[in-house]
């Protein structure tokens, strides 16, 4: 591995290290809307990768543009990456800043409602939750109620401390199944 690769890999691993670490430090950062209304918000981390998404998906483009799509021997390599790469990109993009801009918790005295990156909301009361747990693989809190709902929480949203401490009212024993392990 030649050291431009090592220092490129360097940068990037230390970057997310950083936007990581400063994320889970925000978790006492809910929004108070109203007296007794807090809001969860999503991390600066997502917008950023939007448009770090978008900046590649301008950058095919151009790419395409400026440079063309190669000689004969390289033009259906050219074709099948921008034919995986281009639409991945662009979704990245788009869903990432979707997701930072409609993903969001409202936490009430009686219950919480989640907004998922579309704008689609479900909501339950505190007695309506049936159990909760942590699901590393997609990095999200899950908690499931009595009529069978899965409500999805991402843990890069600010002021998750907000929500284990209203849980923590209503079900004290599934405080500990929400947090990383």
């Amino acid at each position: 591995m030649n050291i431009q690769v090592a220092i490129t890999v360097l940068l990037i691993v230390s970057a997310v290290s950083i936007l990581y670490r400063w994320t889970s430090q925000q978790g006492t950062n809910a929004i108070t809307v109203s007296p007794g209304v807090a809001l969860l918000k999503n991390s600066v981390f997502f917008a950023i990768l939007g448009y770090v998404c978008g900046v590649m998906f301008l950058g095919l483009i151009a790419l395409v543009v400026f440079v063309g799509l190669g000689k004969e021997d390289d033009f259906w390599y050219a074709i099948v990456s921008l034919a995986i790469f281009l639409p991945l990109t662009g979704y990245g993009c788009f869903y990432c800043l979707a997701y930072y801009h409609r993903h969001r918790v409202e936490l009430t005295e009686t219950g919480l409602t989640v907004y998922d990156a579309w704008g689609r909301s479900k909501s339950t009361e505190w007695a309506g939750i049936k159990t909760a747990d942590f699901n590393s693989l997609m990095n999200e809190i899950r908690v499931y109620t009595k009529d069978r709902e899965r409500l999805r929480i991402s843990s890069f949203l600010y002021g998750l401390d907000v929500f284990r401490t209203e849980l923590a009212k209503h079900h004290p024993y599934l405080v500990q199944r929400t947090l990383r392990t």
